[in-house]
């Protein structure tokens, strides 16, 4: 594995590479200390197809690929081709420089992080597949990725790199009716053994595969709560526990679904909509077998009321909540308002510091969001929590007024 050359400038810009991190940006952020790729061998058969990958590690021990966020090229396409690390190389001899930058550049126009690889395509041979298991045991509907490798060498006899050749090798099932094959990704059918063949050239090597009939014992419903209000939806999740005590989540096209009252609650698949005031049950059953099922009561609370969203995700408005910062970012949340059912006016709007002191909008304010606005039915109204920063904490909220007065209230707290 190669180690990557970096400056300093890295651990300065690598905030920018946050969206690369689960962290979300209103949280603390984690550092980009280092970087590595895992390259092998610097050279390369003719007429192959090989991986490079390029990983961040951070300032927590964590690591993320960032292959696919980066911009590639080869400086000779002739000799060989390059797209988001898979490199491929033609039959023409030479040596090209892989070169990978961030899409992000700084005020001089020059990337963030930039390296390269210098690749020579060679005639190699190719002596030996090795296989990653020599045999997998699966259940009916599972799989199993296989990855293969090529040992090469040169003219001289020595061998010169062991390269990745999942891709290039033709791969083959016994019998497709137990297990089929594609890519090194073996998909179990039904109960049996049969063999999985990797061939490249006169070579090959074999995978043992040993697929298991599973029998469900029972299905169960999972929703992430059963009440919700008009144009809301709610995923109905069944899961499945086996003979064998795991469990796993069915496809919604093995299932059969049955609704008690469609004027009360719609279902497309597995998304249940809610249309009306009232009670509906859902009843899930497996196709093959109705004697599996399992019934859910969903409740549809309110028909008139205000949807908040902050960036795409819904929230609830009864919500209070405190979120601490570093810094406090220039502009801690975009929200969206949406009223269903009949217009709605926003009744008060106030941002305070923790000690309930009306802040001057000088301060901090709301973008398009003032008191006595009308929020008209469907449609939305989208605004900005904004300050000047010299304020360290901050108290939001709002009432809006529909059938009943929905309040949203949330606390920020910089860390000194």
């Amino acid at each position: 594995m190669h180690r990557l050359s970096f400056s300093f400038k890295i651990l300065f810009l690598s905030f920018l590479f946050l969206f690369l991190s689960a962290c979300s940006d209103s949280k603390p952020t984690k550092v980009i200390v280092s970087f590595v790729n895992d390259l092998q061998s610097n050279s390369m058969d003719i007429n192959r197809t090989i991986s490079m990958k390029v990983y961040a590690n951070y300032s927590d021990g964590t690591s993320s690929e960032v292959t696919s966020s980066l911009l590639w090229k080869s400086s000779d396409t002739s000799v060989a081709t390059v797209s988001q690390g898979l490199i491929t190389s033609s039959d023409k001899l030479g040596e090209t420089l892989i070169s990978y930058e961030t899409v992000e550049k700084t005020t001089d126009g020059k990337p963030l992080f930039e390296g390269s690889e210098t690749l020579s395509i060679e005639r190699l041979l190719l002596t030996a597949i090795n296989v990653s298991v020599s045999s997998v045991s699966l259940y009916e509907g599972t799989r199993s990725e296989v990855v293969a490798t090529g040992t090469f060498i040169n003219s001289t006899g020595s061998e010169i790199s062991q390269q990745n050749i999942t891709d290039d090798c033709l791969w083959r099932s016994d019998s497709e009716s137990i297990a089929t094959v594609d890519a090194g990704v073996i998909q179990a059918v039904s109960e049996g053994n049969t063999t999985i063949t990797a061939s490249d050239a006169n070579l090959s090597a074999v995978v043992s595969v040993s697929v298991q009939k599973i029998h469900i014992t029972k299905i169960e419903i999972i929703v992430s709560k059963q009440e919700f209000n008009v144009a809301q939806t709610i995923a109905i999740v069944v899961e499945a526990t086996m003979d064998t005590g795991e469990t796993t989540i069915l496809n919604s096209s093995d299932l059969l679904y049955e609704n008690s009252d469609t004027s009360i609650v719609t279902l497309d698949a597995n998304i249940a909509t809610a249309v009306a005031k009232g009670n509906a049950i859902v009843t899930v059953s497996l196709l093959l077998d109705s004697s599996f099922s399992d019934t859910v009561v969903l409740t549809v609370l309110k028909e008139n009321y205000v949807r908040l969203f902050k960036g795409d995700v819904e929230w609830e408005l009864s919500y209070d909540e405190k979120e601490s910062y570093e810094t406090l970012p220039e502009n801690l949340d975009t929200f969206t308002l949406r009223a269903v059912g009949e217009d709605a006016t926003v009744n008060s709007v106030n941002v305070k510091d923790f000690n309930g002191n009306i802040l001057l909008r000088t301060v901090a304010s709301f973008d398009n969001l003032e008191s006595g606005a009308i929020l008209y039915k469907d449609e939305n109204r989208t605004f900005t929590l904004v300050h000047n920063g010299t304020q360290k904490e901050l108290e939001y909220s709002f009432d809006i007024g529909t059938t009943e007065i929905s309040h949203f209230t949330q606390r920020y707290e910089a860390i000194d």
